[in-house]
């Protein structure tokens, strides 16, 4: 008997299915890491945000002359040459709008993250104000893992701090 040169129908089926397990095999490996590279681009974009409206933060309170608030979602710094920094809480972002004799310069938002909530207090005596932004995890309305706390002196840079909520204190305070 002649041996042939060559191979056989079963061989090379075998060979086309070993070739697409690996070929299926490297695919998901290619995507999962297009995913984790997603993933990990988003929470250093995030991150950075937070960076970013911390230093603002801080910034804006050490350079302010008077903060006033009206509740834990807006805030107001006078600057100085009449300019104010105005602080809205929202679901979702903090926004940051600069305005001059009514006129708006410049209008900033900070995106967060989904579930993430953000709110400041100042404490009695005036001394120091602080941003928070924390997540909240499944249902829940209170914030379980803060994300960013932010303490600052208001009036640092500038020593002429003030602190003056909107609201009337109330007698014995």
């Amino acid at each position: 008997m002649k041996r042939r040169r060559g191979s056989t129908l079963i061989e090379l089926i075998m060979s086309l299915g070993a070739g697409s397990m690996v070929m299926l095999l490297a695919i998901k490996v290619v995507h999962q890491s297009f995913v984790a590279s997603s993933i990990n681009k988003e929470n250093t974009e995030y991150g950075q945000t937070l960076n970013r409206l911390a230093r603002q933060y801080r910034s804006d309170m050490r350079s302010s002359l008077q903060v006033s608030w009206s509740d834990e979602k807006h805030l107001t710094l006078e600057m100085p040459e009449e300019t104010l920094h105005t602080y809205r809480f929202e679901e979702g972002y903090i926004q940051r709008e600069t305005t001059k004799a009514g006129v708006i310069l410049q209008n900033e938002r900070f995106r967060l993250s989904e579930n993430s909530i953000a709110h400041m207090q100042c404490d009695n005596q005036g001394q120091s104000c602080s941003l928070f932004v924390a997540k909240r995890i499944g249902d829940e309305k209170e914030a379980k893992r803060i994300e960013l706390h932010v303490v600052a002196k208001p009036g640092r840079w500038t020593n002429k701090p003030s602190i003056a909520p909107t609201e009337e204190p109330k007698d014995g305070l």
